[in-house]
Parts: structure tokens; sequence; C-alpha cells
């Protein structure tokens, strides 16, 4: 819910595995009934508990879409108002795409999950060189790197900056680490922005291609983007807001052609409900 609150207008995607846990003997259309008013009651208590310019809510169950609900604008006072089709910045579920893509590229005999990421990254460093030598493409995904929470995020936010992802990798072995090699858990943006070059590296082509070509054209997601884009073309885009008093204000609007972002493979796709 504090994500809600952070970033204003949201999308999200919740899976309903527990709403098949109705008592024996109901049928189907009252347990939709009441599926859909218990879901109808979490949205209106978000939407106005957090005072959101917009939401886009879509339940999947059994693989088919079974609840969609929206309500907002795209840009607090513009009259646009948010629809399926609305794209959002989906944040760190982007990483889930990332994994997506080496998952490909695995079955595909492009990489394996247990190969040294210099294999692919002779650049890549940590600041302990038994630690570089040892880390595995499966290590990228695992936020066990040693690495404080949050390390070095500050190459990738505020959005946008100058930092590049060559400039991430770069910047990997000034950062001291926390905890030892793979014995500790924190949160960890960067490893999946060097997960994105070691996917493209490996497949010759850029994190951007990568995922269109393995994720969104065998899905048929027409709607996402990873990548620069050109806004009004596109349409339909969601901006961030923040609150300002009582009311929503958009800050950091985009601009009319969205440049490709450095926290990409991390946190920077965007999709439609």
């Amino acid at each position: 819910m504090e994500l809600l609150a952070r970033f204003g207008v949201a999308a999200l995607a919740l899976s309903a595995a527990a709403c098949s846990a109705y008592p024996p003997g109901r049928g189907a259309q009252s347990t939709q009934s009441s599926m859909e008013k218990s879901i109808d009651a979490a949205f209106d208590d978000v939407y106005e508990r957090y005072k959101l310019p917009g939401l886009a809510l879509g339940v999947v169950r059994d693989g088919k879409v079974i609840y969609t609900r929206t309500a907002g604008e795209t840009s607090a006072g513009s009259g646009e108002r948010i629809d399926n089709a609305t794209l959002f910045k989906i944040a760190s579920n982007s990483k889930a795409m990332t994994t997506g893509v080496l998952a490909r590229l695995v079955d595909a005999g492009k990489l394996r999950w247990d190969d040294p990421v210099t294999r692919y990254l002779p650049q890549f460093r940590m600041r302990d060189p038994w630690v570089t030598r040892e880390f595995q493409v499966r290590d990228l995904l695992l936020h066990n790197s040693g690495l404080r929470e949050g390390a070095g995020d500050l190459m990738l936010w505020p959005d946008p900056n100058l930092f590049t992802r060559a400039d991430i990798i770069a910047g990997l072995a000034h950062l001291q680490p926390e905890h030892s090699f793979r014995s500790h858990y924190d949160y960890d943006n960067l490893m999946y922005v060097v997960a994105g070059e070691v996917a493209a590296a490996a497949a010759g082509t850029s994190y951007e291609e990568l995922v269109k070509r393995e994720l969104f054209d065998q899905l048929k997601m027409t709607r996402c983007q990873a990548g620069a884009f050109e806004r009004d073309v596109v349409g339909n885009v969601a901006q961030p807001h923040m609150r300002d008093g009582d009311r929503n204000v958009v800050i950091r609007k985009d601009p009319q052609t969205i440049p490709i972002s450095t926290s990409g493979p991390a946190g920077g796709i965007r999709c439609s409900l």
C-alpha cells in the first residue's frame, strides 16, 4: 500500500488463486458475484484512502482475465480517463520480465544459470576479486550480492539522469559490501541492470529488443513499452503525481520522446492493464 501512496497512479495485477477457496456447494455465479463485491470494496478503499489520481486493477484466474476496473485520469485535471489500455510505469515488476528473458535464453542454449557473469561482461567487477570470479548469472537475480539494500540506487533515481548502464557496472567495484557474498538477502536494483546487460550480450542485441522479441511479441502484449517511444504516438500514458495539499499534481511529466531508461531491466518497463 505504501507503493500506491508513493507513486500515485498505479496499475495492479492480482493473482486470484485465493478466490477459489469458497465453501463447497456454492454456484459459479454466486462465487463470482461475491468475489466482485470483495474486490470492488478493496478497490474503493485503496482509491479513497490514498487519494489516488487514478487506478487500474485486473484479476487473472486460471489464465483468464475475470475482473477489470479503472478510475481517475492519466493526468489530474486533464479529463483523459484511465482505461484498460492506459500505460503505467510498472516499476519493479519489470524484474520478472528480465528474469523471463534470461530464462528464454537459457532454454535456447544461449547461456546457463551457473555461467560466470564475466563470461558475458568481462568488465564486471565487485569490490572483492573472489566475488567477481564466483558471481554467476543466477546470483544477479537473488538479492544476495552482499551489498546493502538499495546500494547505488542514486545512480538510477531520480530518473532521468545522465548515468548509463556502463556507469552502473563500473560503479559496482566501488560499493562497500555489508555482508559476505550469498549470506544475506538485501533488495538490489543494480544487479538487475547487470542482468539485462548479460542477456543483451548473450543474445547480441539490446535489452529492449530482447524484451520485445522474447516476451511482448510472443504474448501479444501490444501495449507494453521497453525503451524509447513517442508519448503522443503511443498515447494514453499515465503520468506520475504527487500530493500538493488536497490535490494531485503531475511531477516529472514525460517529454514527447520518452528516452530509454537506464533502470529498464530493474524497473523501467511500461504496460497497460
